[in-house]
């Protein structure tokens, strides 16, 4: 009779964990699908450079590159050095005396008129840097990368007279536009890009009930 008593609490317990079980939520993390409608270089607003002295665009540009790799000092000093009218070949120069490595278009033909290399680009792109691009007449404006919107590729850039939004252009009428109208010149700095935004990893819980 003692037995059948001792019996009763054990078999309520296995019920009451059985119960517990079969309603168990597991929940794990799963990182968010990269947004690729948002630049690689996703220069925020307090690192953007207004162009100076009357038309330093190109130099403004290239201060972009610098800023966004926290080299904020240097691009202090530049903009209080250098200015005014520049080409790809004077950039490097300014580059070469804060012996910042970089990669760049090469002249072509006659003029100012460079290459228009992709390779330069794509590599700003695969690394997250900013590059200093020659377009528009007469002007010069940061290239930020690759994106896509609605199946299509553009080119996100930002321009240093209007430095609230970005402009995109689709890609085949950028790289056109960059080699036949705008000279096709670029330039990057090789610094390093910082890192991607930190996440709550709570922001990607996911939850599910437990099958067993």
């Amino acid at each position: 009779m003692k037995q059948k008593w001792l019996a009763v609490p054990l078999l309520a317990a296995v019920l009451l964990v059985g119960s517990h079980t079969s309603s168990n939520v597991i929940q794990y993390f799963q990182r968010q699908p990269l947004d690729l409608s948002r630049p690689p270089a996703d220069v925020p607003f307090d690192l953007r450079v207004k162009n100076y002295w009357g038309g330093s665009c190109y130099h403004a540009s290239t201060q972009v590159a610098l800023r966004w790799a926290d080299k904020g000092a240097v691009a202090d000093n530049w903009r209080n050095t250098y200015g005014h009218g520049a080409s790809t070949w004077d950039i490097a120069r300014v580059l070469d005396h804060y012996k910042i490595p970089y990669k760049r278009t090469q002249h072509s033909g006659q003029g100012a008129n460079e290459n228009g290399d992709i390779r330069v680009l794509d590599y700003a792109h695969n690394h997250r840097l900013v590059a200093a691009i020659t377009y528009y007449p007469e002007h010069a404006i940061s290239f930020l990368g690759w994106v896509q919107k609605d199946g299509k590729e553009y080119a996100c850039l930002l321009d240093n007279n209007r430095i609230n939004d970005f402009i995109f252009v689709e890609k085949s009428t950028f790289l056109w536009n960059w080699r036949n109208k705008y000279s096709g010149g670029a330039i990057v700095p090789l610094v390093k890009a910082p890192p991607p935004k930190p996440y709550n990893p709570h922001d990607y819980l996911v939850e599910r009930e437990n099958e067993e």
